[in-house]
């Protein structure tokens, strides 16, 4: 019988299942790049545009959405970013952070709505 390979910590006990590896978030170097890239750009829908190609092919903390959202100047853009974002993100326990980025509770209640139906 071939031997399976457990990711440190989740060796099943007890007939648990193995939780599944999650994904390594995009690396900091990799990350100041982002956000460089993200930040020389001069209108709003540049700024998403480069934000949301990047969450096409990696995976982020929700502490790097946040530094994300701070770069975008509308409420709007932060708010639809952060929807995109959280199926990207390696630590979505962890999301309530993005909610310091927004500055009317009515985006936080809209993205609470958001991602209860998800």
């Amino acid at each position: 019988e071939p031997q399976t390979y457990y990711p440190p910590n989740t060796y099943p006990t007890c007939g648990t299942p193995p939780l599944p590896p999650k994904p390594l978030p995009m690396a900091g170097y990799s990350f100041t790049q982002l956000m460089d890239v993200i930040e020389d750009q001069w209108f709003e829908s540049g700024r998403l545009q480069i934000a949301k190609q990047a969450l096409n092919s990696n995976w982020f903390t929700a502490n790097q959405v946040a530094e994300m959202m701070h770069a975008m100047s509308f409420e709007d853009t932060r708010l639809e970013l952060a929807k995109a974002a959280y199926y990207k993100t390696v630590d979505t326990e962890n999301y309530f952070i993005v909610n310091k980025e927004f500055w009317f509770s009515s985006s936080v209640d809209e993205l609470s709505r958001y991602l209860s139906g998800i």
